[in-house]
């Protein structure tokens, strides 16, 4: 079985950020998901999710 879902993700910087420093945090969120989606809470990977499985991919960007 897979799923597909769509997420529409907003946060801001606190004070004066770079769009590098920007787009890192951005990844790191990312990657904490799937991380999450496949070793759960615990960190124990018993979710079902079959490791190296979880995917992400930016569709859409906009900073102002």
């Amino acid at each position: 079985m897979k799923m597909t879902a769509t997420i529409e993700l907003e946060f801001e910087s606190a004070g004066e950020t770079t769009h590098n420093a920007m787009d890192a945090a951005l990844i790191r969120g990312l990657e904490a998901v799937k991380k999450g989606i496949e070793l759960g809470v615990s960190g124990r990977g018993r979710t079902g999710i079959k490791p190296g499985s979880t995917k992400w991919n930016i569709v859409k960007k906009a900073v102002s």
